[in-house]
């Protein structure tokens, strides 16, 4: 996570300062890490159209890296940003659900 973190901060500082090597390289980076798997934290549908998106979106930044296509490059960044913020509230979500305790244990917690 902390080396996904600092692709992504170095990608802000490359996007906003037309750093088209730093913004394909970091692009190019963070889509790599999607074939990790440590990646996979979730086998969910909805997990797997996130990161479907974020690669999408990681690839449509390295293409417009390479045209130096500012305006493009901005909206695929915010895309991924989008991505990973969705994605990170999935996981969250997913993991409280799984500590909660059942309905059948709530009431047998409180018929004591």
């Amino acid at each position: 996570m902390r080396e996904k973190l600092r692709h992504a901060q170095a990608l802000l500082q490359s996007v906003v300062t037309s750093d088209w090597a730093g913004i394909e390289e970091h692009a190019r980076q963070l889509h790599a890490a999607t074939a990790d798997p440590a990646w996979v934290v979730l086998q969910t549908p909805a997990y797997t159209r996130h990161t479907e998106s974020f690669q999408r979106s990681t690839a449509e930044l390295i293409e417009a890296a390479k045209a130096h296509d500012m305006e493009s490059a901005s909206l695929s960044y915010v895309s991924i940003t989008l991505s990973c913020v969705q994605c990170h509230r999935q996981v969250a979500r997913s993991r409280i659900a799984q500590k909660a305790p059942s309905a059948g244990a709530l009431s047998s917690l409180t018929a004591r």
